[in-house]
């Protein structure tokens, strides 16, 4: 095997903890700041910003509202 096939074969493994509730906290951030938010909700009169793809990801009801 040559040089440039040993180095596609190799794998680099990355281990997160917490990946999961970086994300979370990375994207509450950036909605409190308006940052990336591309939809508001209205609830009662209050609206709030928020990212399409995480309501989408949340509930099927947002999937039918948010589709284009």
């Amino acid at each position: 095997m040559g040089q440039e096939e040993a180095t596609m074969a190799q794998t680099l493994q990355m281990e997160i903890p917490n990946f999961g509730n970086s994300i979370l906290e990375c994207l509450n951030e950036q909605r409190l700041q308006g940052l990336y938010c591309d939809v508001s909700v209205v609830v009662k009169g209050h609206a709030f910003k928020a990212h399409r793809a995480v309501l989408a990801a949340s509930r099927v009801e947002f999937i039918l509202l948010l589709s284009p």
